[in-house]
């Protein structure tokens, strides 16, 4: 099933309107249709559903499907349905929440009496946490550190591999999903309600219908989503706006996958493999070498294309397959156990990745997303193997780019251990500027990583970074504007080393 439109919902657990001029933490929709994306601020949830479902009846009647996507749980760790509902239909459990909550015009709600409420449904403390200090309610302890005894897991199958997820059961304070669930699953049931059989709700409903919600996972492209904000974007604005459009670019067969298997990632794919001559040309893997020579090797492979904010594969897959980047540009991210995002670099177009999985057939260490519109050449194992194998050129040249990666990881390791962040800054920056040819009095570094990437590169943060960078402006060293650094005094920059 295709789709003529796509929504993109970034909710908000608010407890009054938030401010009057458009601001972060608050409700925003992307909607993608025609070729453009559209984004819409809404104070309160009552002001946002009257918009989605509009927006529903208008689509409904012109005979257009819609995907509408939001940024919440849709269910709940195993058990807790049955202790709730008497079962494990999640829909049920939509049913039950929704009979608990209440969610004035204004916002106000009765999240922490009905989260009390639920928690007195299970034996010890928990499972739901946090709340304000004058809530005074002891079925719903303040902090996640005295829950005991409640008997349910603390996270989703899916959330297990998304250590950025934060847990449901968190209700108050950053990244408290928890409240925007509970508050977002009684809205979206007043919707089912409203619609009937025109909405399906996905992965729980596999039935075709004019409106599909879905729950997505904003997190996984973080960093792309980030790349791409316009300037002085509000991040909330910019997470609907290139998510919707990004997922309208996707393959119909690519994303209705997605919506069958529940997937965390959008993930594209090329068509089935061929065996006609794979295109070679501008890989530096393979400059030199006729195609003579490969074509008795009989190499399977494919070219699949992906759009920004698409992810080639994940931290942790089991794939084993090879890509080469044919054209566009690509960003690999690494989440650390607490969840925060690291940048960890670019790749440009002619690089080889996915090759450390297939050497040694360990899992993916890296997570890959397309900055750009992008087409990989894409090599099964097999197939790099017997490149390996069968041309000795390509297999020093693998050696020698491993090779180069270690060195490169001594002299960072070296950084790491003996310069400040000042200095990391600098080395990167000449290094970048040796790279791009613009180590002299004048050269611009046009788009220029952001500081997030930055900083990911030379073990720091993001505002460590932007201090620096402001100090080598004011001493003459770079003059930065958007994607772009200016080098002003390369002396400068190495004199600091």
């Amino acid at each position: 099933m295709s789709f003529d439109t796509i929504v993109v919902a970034d909710w908000s657990g608010a407890s009054s309107p938030t401010p009057a001029k458009p601001s972060k933490d608050a409700i925003w929709l992307g909607i993608a249709r025609g070729g453009t994306v559209e984004t819409s601020y809404h104070r309160t949830r009552e002001d946002a559903v009257a918009a989605l479902c509009a927006l529903f009846e208008a689509e409904i009647a012109a005979g257009r499907r819609v995907l509408a996507g939001f940024d919440f749980p849709f269910a709940y760790p195993r058990g807790f349905a049955g202790a709730v509902c008497g079962g494990p239909d999640p829909l049920s459990l939509w049913e039950a929440l929704a009979a608990r909550i209440e969610d004035g015009p204004d916002n106000a709600n009765n999240r922490w009496q009905a989260a009390a409420e639920l928690n007195g449904l299970f034996p010890g403390t928990g499972p739901f946490w946090g709340c304000p200090a004058t809530v005074g309610d002891p079925r719903l302890p303040a902090k996640g550190s005295v829950r005991q005894g409640h008997g349910l897991p603390e996270r989703r199958g899916c959330e297990e591999r998304l250590k950025t997820a934060q847990p449901c059961w968190k209700l108050y304070t950053t990244g408290s999903v928890g409240s925007q669930a509970l508050l977002g699953i009684a809205r979206l049931q007043g919707m089912r309600a409203r619609f009937g059989a025109e909405i399906a709700v996905r992965p729980f409903e596999s039935r075709a219908a004019p409106v599909t919600l879905v729950e997505l996972f904003p997190s996984l492209i973080a960093p792309v989503i980030a790349d791409l904000a316009e300037p002085e974007e509000i991040k909330d604005r910019a997470q609907v706006r290139v998510l919707a459009g990004a997922l309208a670019r996707l393959d119909p067969a690519a994303l209705a996958g997605q919506r069958r298997r529940g997937g965390s990632r959008p993930c594209g794919r090329g068509p089935g493999m061929s065996r006609s001559a794979p295109p070679w040309q501008g890989l530096p893997l393979f400059e030199g070498i006729a195609a003579e020579r490969l074509a008795p090797l009989n190499l399977r492979w494919s070219a699949p294309s992906f759009a920004p904010g698409q992810m080639v594969f994940d931290r942790e897959d089991p794939g084993r397959d090879v890509y080469f980047l044919l054209s566009g540009a690509l960003l690999a991210v690494y989440w650390t156990e607490d969840g925060r995002e690291v940048v960890y670099t670019r790749i440009g177009t002619g690089a080889m990745l996915g090759e450390l999985s297939a050497i040694d057939g360990g899992a993916r260490s890296l997570a890959i997303f397309a900055r750009a519109p992008s087409r990989l050449l894409q090599l099964p194992e097999a197939s790099f193997h017997l490149l390996l194998d069968e041309v000795p050129e390509i297999r020093r040249r693998v050696m020698r780019d491993l090779v180069g990666r270690i060195r490169d990881l001594t002299q960072k390791a070296h950084e790491l251990s003996t310069y400040s962040i000042e200095q990391r800054l600098c080395a990167y920056l000449v290094r970048l500027s040796l790279q791009t040819g613009s180590l002299h009095p004048g050269a611009v570094i046009a788009d220029a990583p952001t500081h997030l990437e930055i900083a990911g590169s030379i073990g720091a943060n993001r505002e460590m970074v932007s201090r620096s960078m402001s100090r080598l402006a004011k001493r003459g060293a770079i003059r930065t504007a958007r994607k772009k650094i200016e080098i002003l005094d390369p002396d400068l920059l190495s004199d600091v080393l």
